[in-house]
This record gives structure tokens, sequence and C-alpha cells, in this order.
């Protein structure tokens, strides 16, 4: 009796294990885990996980993994324009932002006009944003270019120290022509080089040498030269043209707008007249 007890449980055991084994090959094999971004591992068809890492979020939702990611928008550039209040019969001032390019020359002054016109009297318009509560580096730079930037001045030489009428004179144009300096405004540590660009050589005899891109050179192969023809003494001038561009710590950079100049002189530069002695 015990004996067909046992084999009775026996079957119905081997009965229920097949069932359930024909029953996990109908429904597929169990899910596989799935790592997400660090590391975690989710299964299960209802459970849902997101990880989020700085601005990308991973979510898994019913056995499916879906990322989205949140770009950083486009650069904003400020705009500035004066407006009339028909109201209060009187004006102000409206700043507002647009898509651009921050180290644009045009949207680095319509910011720096922005920030001139926040430091005025005139108020700001109802709807009107807040100025920028500092400049971009690009603003920053140029600001530093027109207010700061330090140049050394040409220093011209004709030899030997006088001119003979009738002769050309050779100019040498001595002096650095590059100039770098840094700059810690507005919290960025910023990089601005010059580079001379050209010269305007003014003879003081109303000659001109304009757009002079050598420094010229000694007797007999410079080419910055001029032929006196009246002996005097004259001031000699060169204006230097300095071009410019900035680099800030972390990166970006792009080019200043408006050449600055230096100026170099010859204070009381003789020409003389040389004559023929003829012996009797």
């Amino acid at each position: 009796m015990r004996l067909r007890i046992l084999i009775s449980f026996g079957v119905l055991a081997s009965a229920l294990l097949i069932s359930v084994r024909e029953s996990q090959a109908a429904e597929g094999p169990p899910p596989t885990p799935v790592i997400i971004g660090n590391g975690t591992s989710v299964t299960g068809e209802a459970e849902a996980h997101s990880v989020r890492q700085g601005k990308k979020t991973s979510e898994l939702r019913e056995g499916s993994l879906s990322l989205s990611t949140t770009a950083p928008g486009p650069p904003l550039v400020y705009r500035s324009e004066i407006r009339w209040v028909a109201e209060t019969q009187s004006t102000c001032v409206s700043i507002t932002q647009q898509e651009g390019d921050p180290n644009d020359i045009l949207n680095i002054y319509m910011e720096m006009a922005a920030l001139d016109w926040a430091r005025s009297t005139t108020p700001r318009c109802g709807a009107s944003m807040p100025p920028p509560a500092v400049p971009s580096p690009g603003a920053a730079a140029q600001m530093v270019w027109r207010d700061q930037m330090k140049l050394p001045p040409p220093e011209p030489y004709i030899a030997p120290g006088k001119a003979i009428t009738g002769l050309r004179a050779f100019m040498e144009i001595r002096g650095p022509r590059t100039v770098t300096q840094t700059f810690n405004v507005f919290g960025y540590a910023l990089t601005i080089t010059a580079t001379a660009s050209s010269y305007d050589v003014d003879w003081g005899d109303g000659s001109w040498s304009r757009g002079v891109t050598s420094s010229g050179g000694p007797w007999p192969s410079g080419d910055v030269r001029h032929v006196y023809t009246t002996q005097g003494t004259y001031t000699v001038r060169v204006l230097e043209r300095w071009t410019g561009t900035w680099s800030v710590a972390g990166g970006g950079g792009g080019s200043v707008d408006g050449a600055l100049s230096s100026e170099g002189r010859i204070d009381a530069f003789p020409v003389v007249q040389v004559q023929a002695v003829r012996n009797r």
C-alpha cells in the first residue's frame, strides 16, 4: 500500500515538473538583465528605473530602454534699443536676447551697448530683461583692448643721424612687432596679443609713406626711404598700427575690433646740403 502511494506521488510530481517546463518554454527565456549607466542591473516587465548623470536621463519601462538627452540650448546674445513711451512722453531702453555667436564682433558691440545703457540714467522698459551681470569673454576682451592695452612706440632711426639733400635717406623702424599681455578682469584670465600691421611715415617735409608693412633697413637695401630736396631740420613721425587677438583660460578666443596705434618720432632731424668744391 505504501509503495503504491509513493509511486502515485512520484508520477504526480513528474507531471507537474513537465507542465512547468512547457509553460516556461511557451513564454520564452527569462528577461536579460540590463546594465544602466552606473552599473545598475534591472530586470522585470513592469519595473521602471531612471539614472541621471549630468543632463542625460535613462529610463527602462516594460523591459525596454529609452534614452532622452537634454542638450544645451544655442548661445544667446544681447540686443538693446531705445523706445518712445507715449504715455509718459519719455524714452526707455529695452534689453532682449536672441540666438547668435557671442564671439562675433557685432554681437560683442551690441552686448557692450546693453552694458552702457544699463549704466546710463535712461530707465529700462517694463518688459526689458536685466543687462548681463558680467560681460562675456569677448566683450571683456574688447573693453580691455579699448581701455587698458598699452603698446610700445616705434623707434625710427635714419643713419648716420642726418640726411643729405638729393640722396636717399634710409629708415629703420625698430621696436617689438608683437606684444602679449595678460589681464584678470570680470573673473576671466584673458590673454591679448597685439601685432604690428602697418606704419604711416611722416617725413616732416609734407611727404608721407602710408600703409608701409616693412620695418625698413639701412643703406643700401632698406625699402623705407625718402629723398629730401631742401635742407633744414624736420620732425619725422612714425605711426604704428596694431591689430589684436584674445584668448581666455579654459578655451575660447577671437579677434578684437579696431586697430590701435602708437607713435614714435625723430625730433629736429637735420638735412644738410653738400656742395662740390673745385680746386683753382
